[in-house]
């Protein structure tokens, strides 16, 4: 086993963490996390990089860091104003 495959080992272990989490924003958080934990092996593990799954894991994040935006938006306590709260 060469020293790149302790990449994917503990991407994999991630993935499956990823999948026991109830809470959308801790899955979404997780799986970025294996997202870049691959990437040194998408880098360096052959002579030359491996362009296509680097770019699909580029635009997975992305697209979790948009969604991750997004429900933290959604999760911010809603402040009324005085007027507002009073009705």
């Amino acid at each position: 086993m060469s020293g790149w495959d302790w990449f994917v080992h503990g991407a994999n272990i991630l993935y499956l963490i990823s999948y026991l989490v109830k809470d959308l924003f801790l899955l979404r958080l997780v799986l970025m996390v294996a997202m870049i934990v691959f990437l040194p092996y998408y880098i360096w593990s052959q002579p030359e990089p491996m362009w296509p799954p680097l770019a699909w894991s580029g635009l997975f994040l992305t697209v979790n860091v948009y969604q991750l935006y997004v429900l933290f938006k959604e999760r911010r306590p809603i402040y009324l104003s005085s007027e507002d709260d009073s009705i």
